[in-house]
């Protein structure tokens, strides 16, 4: 596999990348929290380190009420907008981006994504509680905000022909999340239909799955699937996402890198987009209607220093090597290796820093 993986190529797509990427719509101000297993004294305190020890506490309490000692690790924006555009103007790029980052002026918590991007807000941000542990995070999210944008909305807003231009000219619109946008089918049905300059792709992050019932992703599912001979379509998922499709259809997604690449083509083909993408913490797959699969293996992250908005720094990395020229191995080589450094450090890599990564995957992955 690493024969597919042309490195010299990748630093030299970055070095001259440019495009029109294109983000919505969504907005977060994200409260990031540490659940505490004990404190010996007003200094020393010992963190929780798995879900599943804070699973296990409040599954211990039955009944009655109990309480977990919290501490801030640190506060900032977030969702499908704000991580995933933090990952795409990293590397070079400037993207427009949609979402609520503030009613009437923009939040101060939002001035670095001002600064990197061209920000439209339709109102005021959602909030998101997020308790970070070595092995994922537990996410609270409140959506209000985002419940109530729908295409009337962003015309409202934006303007209709405005809202035509920007979405026509985008080479990639990105639409996140599915879980939190009742009126998703409405917005993609027509940007599909009324806009006569259409975006190049389609690039969707559905999140959590299970928010919303099965009938409804079907629904979803079988709109994306008779539209993307419009506009073709990719659709990115994290293991549990992946679980969740595959179970409407009475399967499960494979652990197995190998298993998952035949099971990753057979669901494609079944959907009927044109690519789809599962990113786990050991590989990223790909089926693609043109390219066919490709797996590209992870080096897992032992002690992370930053979970929250990895699967949105793989979408980002992975978006923004989507312009022409790399192929679907490339592609996913770029998404793993924004995802590791994100979460190594806490920040997302510039350009030298993603091929050095690419580097590292390459020399210690078995390709």
């Amino acid at each position: 596999m690493a024969a597919y993986i042309n490195i010299d190529k990748i630093a030299e797509y970055f070095r001259d990348i440019h495009g029109n990427i294109v983000l919505g719509i969504d907005g977060y101000i994200d409260e990031i929290w540490q659940a505490l297993e004990s404190r010996s004294d007003i200094h020393a305190y010992k963190a929780m380190q798995t879900i599943k020890q804070f699973g296990e506490r409040i599954i211990a309490c039955d009944e009655g009420g109990m309480a977990i000692e919290i501490i801030s690790k640190r506060r900032g924006y977030g969702g499908f907008t704000g991580n995933t555009s933090r990952a795409v103007s990293s590397l070079g790029l400037k993207p427009t981006v949609i979402g609520t980052y503030g009613k009437g002026t923009i939040n101060p918590r939002f001035a670095e994504m001002e600064a990197s991007c061209n920000l439209i807000s339709l109102g005021e941000p959602a909030v998101s509680h997020v308790f970070e542990f070595d092995n994922g995070k537990v996410m609270f999210p409140y959506v209000q905000a985002i419940l109530e944008i729908n295409w009337a909305a962003l015309t409202d807003v934006i303007g209709e022909q405005e809202l035509y231009s920007i979405f026509g000219g985008a080479d990639i619109l990105g639409l996140g999340y599915w879980s939190s946008m009742p009126a998703f089918d409405e917005i993609v049905m027509n940007l599909c239909a009324k806009l006569e300059n259409k975006p190049k792709r389609l690039f969707f992050d559905f999140a959590d799955v299970n928010k919303r019932d099965r009938y409804a992703l079907e629904d979803t599912l079988s709109l994306l699937g008779n539209l993307n001979s419009r506009i073709p379509m990719t659709l990115s998922l994290n293991e549990h996402e992946a679980d969740s499709l595959f179970a409407c259809f009475g399967q499960s997604f494979p652990a197995d890198a190998r298993a998952a690449e035949k099971s990753l083509n057979e669901m494609r083909g079944r959907i009927g987009l044109d690519e789809l993408i599962v990113h786990t913490p050991y590989f990223a797959g790909i089926s693609s209607f043109e390219e066919g699969t490709a797996i590209v293996r992870q080096i897992y992250c032992e002690k992370p220093v930053k979970t929250t908005g990895a699967g949105d720094t793989f979408n980002g990395g992975y978006i923004a090597s989507s312009l022409g020229g790399l192929n679907a191995y490339e592609r996913l080589a770029v998404g793993n290796a924004a995802t590791s450094c994100f979460i190594q450090t806490g920040s997302c890599a510039d350009r030298v820093r993603l091929i050095d990564e690419i580097k590292k995957q390459c020399r210690r992955t078995v390709l």
